[in-house]
């Protein structure tokens, strides 16, 4: 039986309506509407869980490589189009700022203003200027969607953060990208440390509406850091405090029943979170809402004690709803790669391979001079000019320990910039009134410390040299001098090295790429580090096999495709045709690429060296283990030095891989066994309980994507059938001219001649939506059927036949002439549709905020709509 629809206006005639572009206005239709590109299940699935909430107040923590951004950009589109948000503040940083707004304006069509702040300006997307002076980047006469780096944002000792100033005008969405950069760690001297960006934050929580944190790692370094972000969106008062998070943590990842009083402990945590948040119980099952209805029904009947003995005799059941009512999973969006292939998605077998160098003995005694370097050489000076860096020494040593590693040429050209530096300390001694001429000299080239978890506030100490702090001159010169002569004698012995071709790491990564090239496999060379890139290209032009083999190479600031025909610069849509296309073999890629530049036509990725934190390694095998790689098993090769200094920083990557396992759930492995077992001492965790853990949650996300599937098509969504009937409705109306990528992709001879090409495969610019260019040249319409508004005047639904409503993929059986059937019809509320009620989280703002109706629920527009007629 069908929904009536009684409408108490008159009926109101529009001319020219078409059923295809009335569906592209329905809120219902968002994910095939064309405001946004067509997302994968599990990304509508994130959207629609971030949506069911009131205020949005959401953390994404989606698995690196699973698409958070596009996930993050969408729930950004449906609030600033059907809920109300004008003002959108973006931090991100300062790497990718070009990319965010370039992926906004290119896929989601809005034009996102970039602050550039050496400039004191604006820059929209379209290249549009807005001066700001001296005036508040985020005061009255800002844009109203911002894009500005996190590290501007956060402010420095001179200036406060951008958002806790009193002109600043608070945005109605804040949206924080890395936002483990927002985090409360442990210093060197074991105490809690806020970051400058979690300061501000924590500032101005509370005025912000609506907020979306995006990483996929909140937790850094302990388990208490995400902790600190779930407070920033709003946590009920019970959880702000430590010791009932990490009690919580404890209770989650024992299987068996604890204590009667730690039983009763985590039902009372439940109840709270339940009375606070009153979260929808529709994720628990059966027995799960039995139990907690009897359990809520005891609470005023028992003593603690008895309480407690009770939840011990049905913990399963407790237990099973405490992990899914958890505040982390809550207000936690995360997909990962193991739940996801439980629901049909198809991703790579990661073949991860060793390469242990052999005949290294040499090199790694150099790198152990380098290390001693390191260790009781180096930086003296910095802290004679600069008192303070004592505290951050070890920080900066990690960054050039990275750097040395990563190949002999890279430490050979680190080496040299490092003497530079030091020689110029050295001009100054020789003019010692001349201060400066020392202010200007900058001591820490190229250091990066995104892999090292620096804290802002130990930024701080290097934005300046204090210019009244009194310089030791004989202390100065004795460090300037041995300095020089340490890194003098190190870089004969490396320049000998480079001269008898011992940059083994360099020469065997080539080796690799041209076995794997000559298999017929295109191949991806990753390092960090230029320099590496550099010493890589070198290597292969003296190999002679450029001549028979087109390369490219990334590295952000540079984008080329080589050929026998010359460099030809290039942007990176080009680099990805060439792949697909089978031109491109193989690619030099930085770490650039592992942001935003999906290589899956390539097959072998090759480590010159290997990230030290779980997320930037994931994200550089990301690059071809992802969705769309069309083939089975993918080979990442890891090339290192067994002794050496990375193996101590793969033992880091493992211990915070178990942590994660509890504080957040799994990671993918990222590490060839052989490594694993050579750097990896002991494990707390008892892997039982932790795969338990794994597959409670990962039981959850399946429950979520489910929800989504249609009754039509097993394994898809709504979204993926309306595509898939866009789609048959062109094969019946233009002629096909071609395809590609095995017929996935098909090109349209229009009737003006003109060729379109569409798919209905998610995730490519190809993919066919309600609003593309084909529907200006053919559309549809019925003399039964009628559109129906909601109480806000939106299109909602069509009706057909005075009286029943149609589901939104079925109005497009009428085009393909298919009948109708009962199941055609809709019964309840739509599933494709978020409901704002399913979570509150009005707690966490100041202020009552009015949540908005249901977007075009019809359970909402009964008897208060409007019948609008399609013309014929």
């Amino acid at each position: 039986m069908g929904i009536s629809v009684q409408s108490h206006h008159a009926i109101p005639v529009y001319a020219g309506e078409k059923i295809i572009e009335a569906s592209s206005k329905m809120p219902a239709n968002f994910f095939v509407s064309g405001a946004i590109p067509a997302l994968y299940m599990h990304q509508e699935r994130a959207v629609l869980e971030a949506l069911s909430r009131w205020p949005v107040r959401v953390l994404f923590s989606d698995e690196v490589g699973l698409g958070k951004t596009f996930e993050v950009a969408a729930t950004m589109v449906y609030l600033l189009k059907y809920c109300g948000v004008k003002r959108v503040v973006i931090l991100t940083p300062k790497a990718v700022l070009q990319q965010w707004q370039d992926e906004l304006y290119d896929n989601f069509k809005i034009d996102a203003w970039m602050f550039d702040s050496s400039q004191k300006q604006y820059v929209s997307a379209t290249g549009k200027l807005r001066y700001m002076g001296t005036s508040n980047p985020l005061g009255a006469t800002s844009p109203d969607i911002v894009l500005m780096s996190a590290q501007y944002a956060r402010g420095n000792r001179e200036n406060s953060g951008v958002l806790e100033r009193s002109s600043t005008v608070l945005p109605d969405l804040l949206i924080v990208d890395e936002a483990h950069s927002a985090r409360v760690s442990k210093g060197l001297d074991g105490k809690p440390h806020k970051t400058r960006m979690y300061s501000m934050l924590q500032a101005v929580s509370s005025r912000i509406p609506h907020m979306i944190l995006a990483t996929a790692t909140p937790m850094q370094k302990d388990v208490e850091e995400y902790h600190s972000i779930l407070k920033l969106l709003g946590l009920p008062k019970i959880w702000q405090k430590k010791r009932a998070y990490l009690e919580s943590l404890r209770i989650i990842s024992q299987s068996e029943a604890p204590s009667a009083p730690d039983a009763y402990s985590a039902a009372n945590l439940l109840i709270k979170t339940i009375k606070d948040m009153t979260p929808s119980l529709r994720t628990l099952d059966e027995d799960e809402q039995s139990f907690l209805q009897e359990l809520l029904k005891k609470k005023d009947e028992l003593d603690q004690y008895e309480h407690g003995c009770y939840v011990q005799s049905h913990w399963k059941e407790l237990h099973g709803a405490f992990i899914k009512l958890h505040p982390a999973q809550l207000l936690t969006v995360r997909n990962t790669r193991r739940s996801l292939e439980q629901v049909g998605y198809q991703f790579p077998k990661r073949n991860l391979i060793e390469d242990s160098i052999t005949d290294s003995m040499e090199i790694q005694l150099f790198y152990g001079r380098v290390e001693e370097y390191l260790m009781y050489e180096s930086f003296s000076v910095e802290q004679i000019i600069m008192p303070d860096f004592e505290r951050s020494i070890g920080f900066v040593r990690v960054s050039y320990q990275q750097r040395v590693a990563s190949s002999l040429y890279s430490c050979k050209k680190s080496l040299e910039r490092r003497l530079y530096k030091v020689r110029q300390v050295e001009k100054y001694l020789s003019n010692p009134k001349d201060v400066s001429l020392l202010h200007a000299i900058d001591l820490l080239p190229g250091i990066d410390f995104d892999d090292i978890d620096l804290d802002e506030g130990q930024m701080d100490q290097f934005d300046s040299v204090d210019g009244r702090v009194h310089i030791d001159k004989n202390a100065l010169e004795r460090a300037v001098g041995i300095e020089i002569m340490s890194l003098s004698a190190l870089l004969k012995e490396a320049n000998k090295l480079l001269e008898d071709g011992r940059d083994l790491k360099v020469h065997e990564s080539i080796r690799l790429a041209r076995k794997c090239l000559a298999e017929g496999d295109p191949v991806l060379l990753f390092s960090r580090y230029t320099d590496t890139i550099e010493a890589l290209i070198d290597d292969f032009k003296r190999t002679g096999d450029d001549k028979n083999y087109s390369y490219g190479v990334y590295t952000g600031k540079n984008s080329a495709i080589i050929s026998s025909f010359g460099e030809v610069k290039c942007d990176k849509a080009t680099i990805k045709s060439e792949l697909l296309s089978g031109r491109l073999k193989l690619m030099f890629c930085s770490d650039a690429a592992s942001e935003g530049l999906n290589l899956q036509a390539a097959r072998v990725l090759i480590n010159v060296d290997v990230p030290w934190t779980p997320s930037r390694l994931e994200q550089r095998i990301g690059r071809i283990a992802r969705l769309g790689q069309r083939a089975k098993e993918v080979d990442v090769y890891n090339v290192w030095y067994p002794n050496s200094i990375e193996a101590k920083m793969y033992h880091r990557i493992q211990n915070r891989l178990m942590q994660a396992n509890i504080a957040i759930g799994e990671f993918p492995e990222v590490m060839a066994n052989a490594i694993k077992k050579s750097v990896l001492s002991g494990v707390d965790e008892d892997p039982r309980d932790i795969q338990e853990l794994k597959d409670l949650r990962n039981s959850y996300q399946i429950k979520s994507l489910e929800a989504l599937w249609n009754t039509h098509c097993d394994g898809s969504t709504i979204s993926s059938l309306i595509r898939k009937r866009l789609i048959k409705i062109c094969d019946q109306s233009f002629p096909i001219v071609s395809t590609c990528w095995d017929e996935r992709i098909k090109t349209y001879q229009m009737p003006d001649g003109s060729e379109l090409s569409y798919s209905d495969v998610e995730g490519i610019p190809e993919t066919i939506s309600l609003s593309s260019k084909v529907w200006e040249y053919i559309d549809f319409a019925n003399d039964t059927t009628r559109i129906v508004k909601d109480v806000n005047g939106r299109y909602a639904a069509f009706e057909i036949k005075g009286e029943q409503l149609l589901k939104y993929e079925s109005i497009l059986k009428i085009p393909l002439n298919e009948e109708l059937t009962a199941e055609d019809f809709l019964t309840e509320y739509p599933v494709m549709l978020p409901d704002n009620a399913r979570l509150d989280l009005q707690y966490a703002v100041e202020g009552e905020l009015p949540s908005p109706q249901r977007i075009g629920s019809t359970e909402k527009i009964i008897g208060s709509c409007t019948i609008v007629a399609t013309s014929a």
